[in-house]
C-alpha cells in the first residue's frame, strides 16, 4: 500500500522511518526537503502530511501513541485517533502525580494542556 505525502506545492518530503521487531511499533519522522527550514515545515507536517499518515494506520488497524508523552503539536491528532480511555487515564494519573501541573510545562497529557505560564 503506497501513501502520497505530496501536497499541492509538490515538495518532496525525507522519511526517517525506524521501528521495533518484537511489537511491531514503527515510528516515522517527516523530514523538511532540502533547502526547506524545519520550522516553517512543521506546520504542513501537522495539519497535511501526520493527519494522512494515521488515517492510513487507521484503515491498517493500527494505532497512534506516544511512548514518552505528547506535544501541543499532536494534540489534534490524539483527538482523531488516539483512545479515549487512555488519555482519561493519563489525566487521571497527571492530577495525582502533579494536581499544580508544574511538571513538563507546555506539554499535553490527558485532556489537559500543562501550561507555563
Amino acid at each position: 500500500m503506497a501513501l502520497n505525502l505530496s501536497t499541492g506545492t509538490g515538495r518532496g518530503r525525507r522519511l526517517s522511518v525506524y521501528g521495533h521487531v518484537g511489537d511491531g511499533n514503527v515510528h516515522f519522522n517527516v523530514l523538511a526537503p532540502e533547502g526547506i527550514k524545519a520550522s516553517a515545515f512543521l506546520e504542513e507536517v501537522c495539519t497535511e502530511v501526520s493527519p494522512r499518515i494515521y488515517d492510513l494506520v487507521a484503515k491498517l488497524d493500527g494505532s497512534f501513541s506516544a511512548e514518552y508523552g505528547l506535544g501541543p503539536d499532536k494534540l489534534s491528532l490524539d483527538q482523531r485517533f488516539g483512545d479515549t480511555v487512555k488519555r482519561h487515564l493519563m489525566g487521571t494519573i497527571k492530577d495525582v502525580l502533579d494536581p499544580k501541573m508544574v511538571m513538563n510545562p507546555g506539554k499535553v497529557v490527558g485532556n489537559q494542556i500543562c501550561d507555563p505560564s
